[in-house]
């Protein structure tokens, strides 16, 4: 059974190996600021995503509090992914340190 969990903004950063990143917040948001890397996710393109994304690479869901992005990794698990984490950052800046990935950011995690 797939299952998703939340994951901390460090894990994220340090994450080995491929990750999906996407960002179901909306478009303006996305185009003021987003972790590089990271794909807009929506209504119009989610099909597309469950179809063309591989099911075996962690998919990392955000958003601004965490609620939506739960919601979402729920959805995305249920469609055959193996690995589906949600998180709660709303703006992510470049450091120029790079995580295991590759990724440069440091995010703000919000409690």
């Amino acid at each position: 059974m797939t299952t998703f969990s939340h994951i901390s903004v460090n894990d994220v950063a340090n994450f080995q190996g491929d990750v999906t990143i996407v960002d179901i917040r909306d478009p303006q948001s996305f185009a003021n600021g987003h972790m590089p890397n990271a794909a807009p996710l929506n209504n119009d393109n989610f099909a597309a995503f469950i179809e063309q994304t591989p099911k075996d690479i962690p998919v990392v869901v955000v958003c601004y509090h965490g609620v939506s992005s739960q919601q979402a990794a729920q959805v995305i698990a249920q469609q055959g992914f193996e690995s589906v984490y949600y998180g709660r950052w709303f703006r992510s800046v470049a450091t120029g340190e790079s995580g295991g990935n590759g990724i440069s950011y440091i995010m703000q995690d919000v409690t």
